[in-house]
């Protein structure tokens, strides 16, 4: 007996001890975020889930008490199952979710001895069974004004509350337990007691609901969802004013805040045609019907993103949907292409979604380019003029920096997915996927788009999934191809090299060099151009495959006025004009008459600028002369927002005295001669931004007084507000007393952030030291607010008030990376960096890169930013150096 016993003591250690061993191993693999590495072992290992979620919602309540109910199907339990629960806190290291108890339930037992570590839930493999597993946990979430899961905005206007989630890339553990990866899918069935008169919205349709009218409380239940990814599951809740779209082949509702239901109703015929015409156009392209049921349309105030794909249920950022102040043509351009983007998500993200975050251009860049083919149907306005003007412009400003990366962008841990999004997924990737587009032809483009949908419905792919669809439909190999352009980072420069003899051509040489002098070259598909003021064109298809390509087909023919090697912009790169092609065009430019190649060339002239070999007062003197012949609203906006650039930042004080009143004079010529309203618009809306001497102003004070008034302008409070952001920051002596009357005439929701972003521009030391204070410290200041204030916080004429606080700015990178939200880093470095326009500030930034041990994408991204700050300093340094 005694031996007996001795030996049980035994058993018992070693078991014991195997069980501490396998906890111990795994709490030392499992760290911050979630790696490839724990992502990869549990797709292998789990399968079947489902999360059965009850959130109890109360009006005013800092915590949301909720419950889940996991099912997970365990293909063995070998080891511990490891679930992630960050929770929402504003503290870098306090990562861990708050649980109501002690304990969980895993398949009907309490369960004591589950860890919590890192951001995550570890429950010991004991507790497990082979097959179907269920685990509920009973949790806290916070809601919170910036930097959460689940946001509150409070209405001004009638102190109303609404709420709402966001979980991409990887937030949903922020707000409760699950395996928060793309490659588990899930179904959804979500539970909620909310306050009667609000309404909720979440994925899917209303199965049943139940009032209490002892507590003025109501519990809904909704249907389950197909498959999906934790990021695509959403809900918002509040008293919604709910609209109906009708004539949709599904279920559409537009949901609004009840102090916007008015604007709502005057915009929602727009609204209804484009999003019943878009998914009409979008189903048949890809030859399958929109997959989910319902789809609802959720307007937000101060919504993070332009829009968000959530299955079901798109939120929608409410300025970009019912305008603040009266659209211009680019605004409902945008708008429009905006619903797109968010409907091509449901087949394009929702549908099939990226194993991974290293492939989000397989959901970003086919949702930005399949907007632009269903436009061809809903909104065929210059289609595909506006899409280059929309995406290449900021594709290249990105892709011709040394912080550029690959479309396809290795991501170790989804902590670090947030750097993937920027320029290179939302435009460049589209751009390419048009280069893909013509080097296949459309026909078989779109076959293997409908090919790669119906393989991986409802499932996950990579992006060598897709290239195998279309390599089946063009049946051909098309790995050079894709590994040239979705694996190497960076952009090509196209180069003509002209000969001439007895006024013929004698040789056309195309050259490609990677624009940061790095060894890679890519595969172009392009169409080559040559112009004759008396005779027709010659247009030629052309392969460049290597550094130096030949067109023999133009041997012999007579002197062209002009080259351009991208006619309809079907390549992507820095296509370049010749000496004598910059030459003629400079002086002809007006008399081009196809409205979409003179916006490119007026394009591959800013790149003259940008290179260096272009100075900004030439450019300058071709807008004043030139911009008159332009009637598209679009490409004068585009030549409007480069000729801010170039006076802002790349000539002289001098200089900027010496041709403001040509640039102001074209301005206001603009306003009063067009008959066009989307033109007069255009102009109106580039009024703050290019107009800076004291005449100017006082033209300026004179709209705001109602002295000075433009035909057919209405002037809305988001004008008054960006006049008067654009006088305090030029420290004009009326702006302040000015602000105070506005503030007494404008009593709406929005006129605290507009006086918030104003004040941001004050050339003022103690306000600045206040606003980056609370830029860092002030959890309840919105994200929001802090995004749209930055740039005036660093309006560039005071780049000396601003110097100082460029390196707190950089040392605050990795914690803002941590608790900010997609794009923040990306607005944060560009107003900081991009305010600057001195030697001084590249030197500060130089000196952060060497002196510290930073990430590698927080790099990229400073090395990104600093590309405007170099030019700025070399062309300032070539062409307005003071004398």
């Amino acid at each position: 007996m005694h031996y007996l016993k001795i030996l049980i003591i035994i058993l018992l250690t070693l078991v014991i001890g195997s069980h501490n061993k396998t906890m111990a191993n795994i709490t030392n693999e499992v760290t911050v975020g979630i790696s490839s590495e724990l992502a990869n072992k549990r797709a292998k290992l789990y399968s079947d889930i489902s999360y059965q979620l009850n959130f109890e919602l109360t009006a005013k309540a800092e915590i949301i008490p909720g419950k889940v109910k996991i099912q997970v199907t365990v293909l063995d339990p070998l080891e511990p199952l490891v679930l992630d629960f960050k929770g929402t806190s504003q503290e870098v290291n306090q990562i861990n979710g708050k649980l109501q108890d002690k304990s969980i339930t895993v398949n009907k037992k309490t369960v004591l001895d589950f860890q919590q570590i890192n951001g995550h839930i570890i429950i010991p493999k004991e507790a497990l069974e082979k097959g179907s597993n269920s685990i509920e946990i009973a949790f806290l979430t916070s809601i919170q004004k910036s930097g959460a899961s689940i946001t509150r905005y409070t209405d001004k206007e009638d102190s109303e509350e609404y709420i709402y989630s966001l979980f991409v890339p990887s937030d949903a553990s922020m707000a409760f337990p699950c395996f928060d990866q793309p490659d588990l899918k899930a179904r959804f069935s979500l539970s909620v007691t909310a306050p009667q008169n609000w309404q909720v919205v979440t994925n899917t349709g209303l199965t049943n609901s139940t009032l209490d009218n002892n507590s003025a409380i109501k519990s809904l239940h909704f249907q389950e969802t197909k498959p999906i990814s934790t990021y695509l599951f959403a809900f918002a809740a509040g008293p919604f004013e709910k609209l109906t779209i009708e004539n949709s082949k599904f279920p559409m509702q537009m949901y609004v805040r009840k102090s916007k239901l008015a604007k709502a109703q005057s915009e929602l015929a727009e609204i209804s045609r484009i999003s019943k015409e878009g998914f009409q156009a979008l189903g048949e392209y890809f030859d399958y019907p929109y997959p989910f049921g319902k789809c609802d349309l959720v307007i937000l105030p101060e919504f993070a993103y332009g829009g968000m794909e959530h299955v079901g249920a798109i939120f929608y950022r409410e300025d970009r949907m019912l305008f603040p102040n009266q659209p211009s043509p680019n605004d409902l351009l945008n708008r429009a292409s905006l619903i797109l983007h968010e409907q091509a998500h449901q087949w394009f993200g929702n549908l099939v979604t990226m194993q991974w975050f290293d492939d989000l251009w397989l959901k970003e860049g086919f949702a930005t380019f399949m907007a632009y083919r269903a436009m061809e149907k809903v909104y065929p306005q210059n289609v595909w003029k506006n899409f280059y003007q929309s995406n290449k412009p900021r594709a290249y400003l990105t892709d011709s920096t040394k912080g550029t990366t690959p479309i396809f962008q290795e991501i170790p841990n989804l902590k670090d997915a947030k750097s993937a999004y920027g320029n290179i997924v939302y435009t460049k990737a589209p751009s390419v996927l048009r280069q893909l587009e013509f080097y296949l032809g459309q026909e078989t483009f779109q076959k293997g788009v409908q090919s790669f949908l119906k393989t991986h419905a409802f499932a996950n792919a990579r992006w060598s999934d897709l290239i195998s669809a279309y390599e089946k439909a063009a049946n051909c190999s098309l790995k050079t191809w894709a590994e040239a352009w979705v694996k190497q980072r960076s952009m090509p420069v196209i180069e003509p090299t002209l000969e001439i003899k007895d006024g013929l051509i004698s040789s056309l040489k195309l050259t490609e060099r990677n624009i940061l002098g790095e060894e890679t070259l890519w595969p172009i598909k392009t169409k080559l151009i040559l112009f004759y003021q008396n005779q027709s064109p010659i247009v030629l298809t052309v392969n460049l495959t290597s550094t130096t390509t030949v067109v023999l087909d133009v041997v012999g023919k007579p002197r062209p006025d002009y080259i351009f090697s991208n006619y309809e912009d079907f390549g992507y790169g820095q296509f370049r004009l010749d000496k004598e092609s910059l030459a003629f065009i400079k002086d002809n430019l007006a008399k081009v008459s196809d409205e979409f190649l003179r916006a490119l060339l007026w394009g591959a002239i800013w790149d003259e600028v940008r290179e260096s070999t272009f100075a900004p007062t030439d450019y300058l003197d071709l807008v004043s002369k030139a911009i008159a012949n332009e009637h598209d609203p679009i490409t004068v906006q585009q030549i409007l927002a480069n000729t801010s650039t170039a006076f802002s930042y790349y000539l002289s004080k001098k200089q900027q005295l010496e041709i403001q009143d040509k640039i102001e004079t074209t301005i206001f010529s603009g306003l009063a001669k067009e008959n066009d309203k989307g033109l007069r618009l255009t102009y109106f809306r580039a009024l703050p931004y290019l107009i800076s001497s004291q005449t100017g102003r006082t033209k300026l004070k004179q709209l705001l007084s109602g002295e000075w008034q433009i035909p057919e302008i209405e002037l809305k409070a988001k004008d008054r507000w960006e006049i008067l952001t654009s006088l305090i920051a030029q420290d004009d002596l009326e702006a302040n007393n000015l602000i105070n009357k506005e503030l007494q005439i404008d009593k709406s929701s929005d006129s605290e952030r507009y006086h918030f972003i104003a004040l941001a521009a004050q050339a003022n030391k103690d306000l600045k030291k206040s606003y980056f204070s609370r830029y860092l410290e002030d959890s309840q200041l919105a994200e929001n607010w802090i995004e749209l204030s930055l740039r005036a916080f660093n309006s560039v004429n005071q780049a000396y008030l601003t110097l100082p606080y460029l390196k707190n700015a950089l040392e605050a990178l990795p914690k803002l990376k941590q608790t900010r939200k997609i794009f923040f880093i990306n607005e944060w470095l560009s107003a900081f960096i991009g305010g600057q326009e001195s030697k001084q500030a590249l030197d500060v930034i130089d000196g952060y890169l060497q002196n510290n041990n930073i990430d590698k994408d927080l790099k990229l991204k400073i090395l990104e930013a600093t590309d405007r700050l170099e030019r700025c300093v070399k062309i300032r340094t070539k062409f307005a150096a003071e004398k």
